[in-house]
């Protein structure tokens, strides 16, 4: 059941390539299909991470860090403390459209402090 659920939303998203504006699961598709095998997701996009989680391959274990119950302006923060803890592998963040917005104090702490 879950490899033809996977299937039918790869087609779904597939179908929402395109022009302007761009299908949210099209974006999701597009951001899990170009990560590398190694990346930690840290997704704080709490409309969209539904869609996001359906086409990330989740078969290394801690590959997404995510809140549970919503949250915003976590995500820098939890990015910064998830490339600290596991420095070998590429960290992905993955932010709705209003948290960036609620933690741009954050955006340069990581490279005023030296991290990875």
């Amino acid at each position: 059941m879950h490899t033809a659920r996977r299937a039918e939303h790869e087609r779904s998203a597939l179908n929402g390539y395109g022009d302007a504006p761009l299908d949210p699961a099209a974006a999701a598709h597009a951001i899990a299909a170009n990560l590398p095998p190694d990346a930690v997701v840290v997704e704080e996009a709490i409309t969209s991470g539904v869609q996001l989680r359906r086409f990330l391959r989740l078969d290394r274990p801690r590959s997404l860090v995510h809140t549970v119950g919503g949250g915003l302006g976590s995500g820098i923060g939890m990015a910064v403390g998830t490339r600290l803890g596991d420095p070998s592998r590429p960290c992905s963040p993955c932010s709705g459209t209003a948290a960036p917005s609620s933690a741009c104090k954050a955006c340069g702490a990581p490279r005023a402090t030296g991290c990875p």
